[in-house]
């Protein structure tokens, strides 16, 4: 699960911020001026933040009731689609077009 909106630490609460493309480069280089507790590993989320973030809610930490989850897409399924495709039609598909 990749979250789609940071979760950072004010005081004692937690808040969500959007997390545009520069902001997501920003923190993988270490250039952001507040470091976001969740939401910046490209890797997604691990089970034990997972479980923590539903502690956090449990406690009322959070200030916030939902946090958007990015979509991903399986890129070696469409990789092999497209290797089967090519096989079968014995090169370019833009040939036959």
């Amino acid at each position: 699960m990749i979250l789609s909106e940071m979760v950072l630490r004010k005081n004692q609460q937690f808040i969500k911020q959007s997390m545009p493309f520069l902001t997501f480069l920003s923190s993988l280089f270490g250039r952001i001026k507040s470091k976001p507790v969740f939401g910046y590993n490209p890797d997604g989320l691990k089970k034990n933040e997972v479980e923590e973030l539903q502690q956090l809610e449990q406690d009322g930490y959070l200030n916030f009731d939902s946090i958007k989850v990015a979509e991903t897409f399986p890129l070696t399924p469409a990789l092999l689609l497209g290797m089967l495709i090519t096989y079968s039609l014995k090169g370019s598909f833009l040939e036959i077009i």
